[in-house]
């Protein structure tokens, strides 16, 4: 017993002593100037906990101890998202070297000055990220105006893993109604899977272990960004949309593995669904065709070496669940796009 004992004692020790460690070599680690402008249109400083994109990445950045250049202190997601370019230009006139577009839907004034400065942003050498579900609206003049900004074209189609097809009340609405008016009947299925709208209203209904083979949707890195991106397969759970033309390359892909009976139900859309662009890179742009970002998560510890990678370690594989993927291949590759631009 009293060896037992020692044994547990001594690895307790050991994990205190390494996580030690870790603090103080990050505390020691000098800080780096990086000017990076998150445009968050949906931000509101009184209600951070609603925003996890902006407050996600931010994590990140403190993190990787990257100081914003306009006061050369740490960036706070409080002070340091913006809803136009004019707030940001307010303290500088600096070109960012990064400008993420988290939450960048094209519905208040502000949008057209926006869009016409970040391109000037782009011309100038910053790499303008953006991602998923501001391009929405396929007859509005402003989401053409950013299709060609990115180089691509969204299809019409997006969707979203549903762990348990009973648990009605946390179904999207869209779900629900969809499935009346396409079928004819009440909501009645069982088990998991994915739900797949359009903007003209149809609804896929693809079942696990029926329609396709594996919970949902997993990551393929491209071969050519194979430095770029993690290479492992991370099986993804949120929102989703499908691009089906572009004019740069995919980074990575999301594939599902579909059934003869999965093919069959998709066959007439025209859409390739086994293999949808999970990012895309053309000249300064990159495009997340997911709601990445957007991960609910508790307030971590960011201030000790190799967080990112230890927390990715205990994120093992849950269905239905975010984490896996957020933290072993998102974060990792935004990363990569901060330290290397």
């Amino acid at each position: 017993m009293l060896k037992k004992f020692s044994v547990l004692g001594f690895i307790l020790i050991l994990i205190i002593s390494i996580m030690g460690v870790g603090f103080v070599s990050w505390a020691v680690k000098p800080s780096i100037s990086k000017s990076l402008l998150i445009i968050d249109k949906s931000f509101s400083a009184t209600q951070l906990e609603r925003y996890n994109s902006s407050v996600n990445i931010m994590w990140l950045l403190n993190h990787l101890k990257l100081n914003n250049p306009i006061d050369a202190m740490p960036y706070d997601y409080s002070t340091d998202s913006y809803n136009s370019i004019a707030e940001y230009e307010n303290k500088s006139k600096t070109n960012p070297e990064v400008v993420f577009l988290a939450e960048f839907r094209p519905d208040n004034d502000s949008y057209n000055d926006d869009l016409k400065k970040i391109a000037e942003y782009k011309k100038n050498g910053s790499l303008i990220v953006g991602e998923f579900n501001f391009i929405y609206d396929k007859k509005s003049e402003r989401n053409i105006a950013l299709e060609e900004f990115f180089g691509l074209n969204y299809s019409g189609y997006y969707g979203i893993y549903i762990k348990d097809f009973q648990e009605q009340e946390k179904l999207p609405k869209w779900v629900l109604d969809s499935y009346e008016s396409n079928y004819g009947r009440k909501w009645d299925l069982e088990g998991d899977g994915i739900a797949i709208g359009s903007s003209n209203g149809e609804l896929f209904i693809l079942r696990n272990d029926y329609h396709y083979q594996g919970h949902s949707y997993h990551s393929v890195v491209a071969e050519n960004f194979q430095n770029l991106v993690p290479g492992e397969k991370y099986t993804y759970y949120g929102w989703f949309e499908i691009i089906d033309k572009w004019q740069g390359e995919p980074v990575a892909w999301l594939e599902l593995d579909l059934t003869a009976e999965g093919q069959k139900i998709i066959a007439d859309t025209g859409i390739n669904f086994a293999k949808i662009p999970l990012a895309i890179k053309s000249d300064h742009t990159l495009y997340f065709a997911g709601d990445f970002s957007n991960n609910p998560m508790e307030e971590r510890i960011y201030s000790f070496n190799k967080a990112l990678r230890l927390y990715g370690w205990f994120a093992l594989p849950k269905s239905g669940d975010l984490s896996n993927f957020y933290w072993n291949f998102y974060l990792p590759t935004w990363q990569k796009l901060i330290l290397n631009n």
